[in-house]
Formats: C-alpha cells, sequence, structure tokens
C-alpha cells in the first residue's frame, strides 16, 4: 500500500498464477451503511481473502465510488453511494447487498 499520512493513496495485490488456480473458499462479507448528506457511506469488510468484491444497491439507482476490489482478511473499506435521483433510507438499506466473484462461481 501506497500511504500519505494516513490516507491510502494506492494499494495492489499481486498473484503469481491466474486468480481460478487458488481454490479459495467463499468469504463471510458484512457491510453496514450510514447516510450522509449526499448518499450513503457504506462500510465492507470480510473474514478471509475476497476476490472481485462488488456492491448491489437493488432498490436505488445511483453510483458508488468503487465497485470491484479485493478484501484482505480482516481489512475494511468505505464505499461511498450517490443515489442518482432521491434516496428513501429504509429502501436503500433493504436493497443493498454485497457480493465476491468466489461466491458467484462458487470456487
Amino acid at each position: 500500500k501506497l500511504r500519505r499520512g494516513g490516507t491510502v493513496l494506492s494499494s495492489n495485490l499481486l498473484f503469481f498464477s491466474p486468480i481460478r488456480a487458488y481454490r479459495l473458499p467463499v468469504p463471510h462479507l458484512g457491510l453496514s451503511a450510514r447516510p450522509v448528506s449526499d448518499g450513503a457511506e457504506v462500510d465492507v469488510w470480510s473474514d478471509r481473502l475476497a476476490i472481485g468484491v462488488w456492491l448491489i444497491s437493488e432498490r436505488t439507482e445511483g453510483q458508488f465510488s468503487d465497485n470491484f476490489f479485493f478484501l484482505l482478511p480482516g481489512e475494511r473499506k468505505k464505499v461511498t453511494f450517490r443515489p442518482f435521483y432521491g434516496m428513501n433510507w429504509e429502501s436503500f438499506q433493504e436493497g443493498l447487498r454485497v457480493e465476491s466473484l468466489a461466491a458467484a462461481f462458487r470456487w
């Protein structure tokens, strides 16, 4: 990770073989969200390496600040969500989901 002060400017993971060769277990992903003035702040975490994590907003159209990333075990990532139109908080929370490639492909 490249940091300036306490801020991560860039991070990267390097794999020595194609990811599909690793047979990774399905991670247990967690998330929480809190409203902010112009949308929501979503906190995502995993108990083990999570490859290709993405967020889904089923009930509110909008854009996540980052929506395809890796998580190391115990790492937390904050992502912001900006709705295209107005946002009903309860509806947003009910439709918010997190997935990963391991879960999608059942490695």
